[in-house]
């Protein structure tokens, strides 16, 4: 049975680190291609995608509606391409923020574990 964003979002604010898991594995596809759309590169788009997920697990206290948790993540991996963009000079055109194209590439399979792995060290 698949829980849901608000169950696991409950489960993280109440000290289960694990249930974060369930939701980078729910969303590290699309925020994949969220980053990819925007930064067009592979590499560069999971390491968007990972600090998206490390902002998210930091800041999950700041969530006010945790049903609306896959719209939050999609306004931080923007934020974070957004950053990403800036810090290498370059710009994102306009409305390109507004459409997400899917990547040829797919994430590496280490994606997930990196992230689970950074979130148990905190």
């Amino acid at each position: 049975m698949t829980r849901s964003d608000l169950t696991l979002v409950g489960a993280v604010l109440s000290g289960n680190v694990e249930a974060f898991g369930p939701l980078v594995a729910r969303y590290q596809e699309p925020v994949y291609a969220l980053a990819w759309s925007l930064v067009r590169d592979s590499a560069a788009a999971e390491d968007v995608a990972q600090e998206a997920f490390l902002t998210a697990y930091s800041c999950l206290s700041q969530l006010r509606d945790p049903s609306a948790f896959a719209a939050w993540l999609r306004r931080i991996a923007t934020n974070a391409a957004r950053v990403w963009l800036r810090k290498h000079g370059r710009q994102e055109t306009p409305g390109e923020m507004d459409r997400v194209e899917v990547p040829s590439e797919r994430p590496s399979a280490g994606l997930r574990e990196e992230v689970a792995e950074i979130l148990v060290s905190l």
